[in-house]
């Protein structure tokens, strides 16, 4: 009897999960919170700050920035492409959104198609505004260092009416009144000098 009641003993010091063997996984879980919370930080939020400052710039709310699929069409509208580039990468991105829980490799195939598409219309995006490639890398890369750099970011085709904000009409111009013509001066009669009076002789 008291040989089994050490093997139940043994079998439950080494099978049961310990005090010490919780903690672990829970620190380990909440690691990997702490590290996507960075993540979230230091990509996501400079990238929504960027596009928004980027949307803003080409004349259009910044609002659209953050809508997931519409932003692909408005930001092909901004890079001067044709429309139904915007509209692949939009259908290409709902159907990811769709398949979030799938690994086949149809997902991965849309994720390439996506990314493809998306670095396509970067590349085009970077010949409207005035910045070079390098910018251009780290809006996709490193958004929390060029967030630091669009500061002076301007868009080449920006027309009046998406200068206004929100994109609303440009306040009319008041036309200049004409100029009343300037009358002709007369000229100026000659000054002639007064000759001293001679003095009469004593």
């Amino acid at each position: 009897m008291l040989k089994l009641d050490l093997i139940i003993k043994g079998y439950f010091t080494v099978y049961t999960p310990s005090t010490a063997a919780g903690v672990g996984i829970l620190a380990i879980f909440g690691a990997f919170l702490l590290l996507f919370f960075i993540m979230f930080l230091l990509y996501l939020v400079p990238a929504i700050v960027l596009y928004w400052r980027i949307f803003t710039k080409a004349g259009k709310p910044g609002w659209q920035s953050i809508v997931p699929v519409y932003n692909a069409v408005v930001l092909a509208d901004i890079a001067k492409q044709p429309m139904w580039i915007g509209w692949t990468l939009a259908g290409v991105e709902a159907v990811n959104i769709l398949m979030v829980n799938n690994n086949s490799s149809l997902s991965s195939l849309l994720n390439l198609a996506s990314a493809g598409l998306f670095i396509f219309l970067i590349v085009k995006l970077s010949a409207q505004f005035n910045k070079g490639t390098g910018f251009w890398v780290l809006t996709v890369l490193l958004p929390i260092v060029a967030v630091f750099m669009s500061g002076d970011l301007v868009y080449k085709n920006l027309t009046p009416a998406a200068a206004s904000p929100a994109g609303s009409p440009a306040a009319p111009v008041a036309p200049v009144a004409p100029v009343a013509p300037v009358a002709p001066v007369a000229p100026a009669a000659p000054v002639t000098e007064a000759k001293p009076e001679a003095k009469p002789k004593a």
